[in-house]
């Protein structure tokens, strides 16, 4: 019968920095980076669990696909929006009072999609049939395009009927 006698030394001196990464800021920054080298976006508008307007980014490049979440306060949805209908770059700098007076009880995501319709942007729109739950649409701009799945409900039905866009 043999034993092994197995032992690790895990005594070792470890030198570490505690700093703190504020999420917000360091995702306005990466937006600010994929806008200036010119990458394609494919944005999804939701409304976070806390309450506050959010896009979900897939910033795509020549040999690369960049995914990340921005906080959407007016400025930085602002700032998205130019850039995907005009192709303009502006700073991003993540203000954290902007941030906390967005939060909002309303959907974002339909609150966007009104906005497009009643600007006149042409809206795409999967064939869905009656019942369905969902309904998938997206808006093409110069610089992506902006995805939506938005719950249908009688209210929401009645605003497509009427601008004859089911």
């Amino acid at each position: 019968m043999s034993t092994n006698n197995f032992s690790l030394d895990l005594n070792f001196v470890a030198e570490s920095e505690l700093f703190t990464v504020n999420k917000n800021e360091e995702s306005c920054k990466k937006l600010q980076e994929v806008m200036e080298e010119g990458a394609r976006l494919i944005i999804k508008a939701y409304t976070d669990k806390k309450g506050y307007p959010t896009f979900w980014i897939e910033a795509i490049h020549q040999k690369r696909t960049d995914t990340f979440s921005v906080p959407a306060y007016n400025l930085i949805m602002q700032t998205v929006y130019n850039y995907l209908r005009k192709g303009t770059i502006a700073e991003i700098n993540f203000v954290e009072g902007d941030y906390e007076k967005s939060k909002t009880e309303m959907n974002f995501s339909l609150r966007l999609f009104k906005a497009e319709v009643e600007n006149g942007i042409r809206i795409n729109t999967v064939s869905a049939f009656k019942g369905s739950k969902y309904l998938k649409a997206m808006t093409n701009h110069k610089k992506g395009q902006i995805h939506y799945n938005l719950e249908r409900n009688e209210e929401f039905e009645g605003y497509l009927l009427e601008k004859n866009l089911i």
